[in-house]
């Protein structure tokens, strides 16, 4: 009798021990690189497919707000460069920018291998650096365009347990890298 008592007892243990998988990967907090250039947002110093970035992204798991539904807080840093050739008068020069944006995430898993992402935020874009020997050269605030609001779209394909493929549409870009979970 005891020793059946102790079974019972040791498998629900085990059972309890072994921890839930979670495939998708939606409760861990995640590292992301990605490369990209701007979207619909763009300006004289900032267009598409001719300024390329770079955006090195933390996102932390907030609450579960489903099944397969999360809710992450994610923020980072970037930077993006681009060759500027101005008419009046004829200069070039390249400017670099450092955006930083904070945003909220939710995940939301179709399979155990693609997940779906709706984010909503703000870009900040604090500083940036003009190569032009002049007055309008070197690191300088922004005087205009230093807070945008930001939202977009994304999906997460599984390349590995710990690692997914990440692409995203934003208000300001479009970008792709890889997603490390942590």
């Amino acid at each position: 009798m005891f020793c059946g008592v102790n079974m019972v007892v040791c498998s629900a243990r085990a059972v309890e021990a072994e921890p839930e998988k979670k495939p998708s990967g939606l409760a861990k907090p995640a590292l992301s690189a990605l490369v990209f250039t701007p979207s619909l947002e763009t300006d004289t110093f900032n267009r598409a497919f001719s300024t390329a970035g770079f955006l090195a992204l933390f996102s932390l798991p907030i609450t579960q707000l489903a099944k397969s539904a999360w809710l992450h807080a994610e923020t980072g840093m970037g930077i993006s460069y681009s060759r500027v050739e101005l008419p009046q008068p004829n200069t070039q020069f390249s400017r670099l920018e450092f955006p930083v944006p904070f945003s909220v995430r939710l995940l939301k898993a179709f399979n155990k291998t693609v997940t779906g992402e709706l984010l909503a935020g703000v870009l900040y874009r604090p500083f940036f650096y003009d190569s032009r020997e002049s007055t309008n050269g070197g690191f300088q605030s922004m005087e205009s365009g230093q807070w945008r609001l930001e939202g977009g779209v994304g999906l997460r394909f599984q390349l590995s347990p710990a690692i997914r493929l990440r692409v995203r549409a934003t208000r300001s870009f479009l970008a792709s890298g890889v997603e490390f979970l942590l």
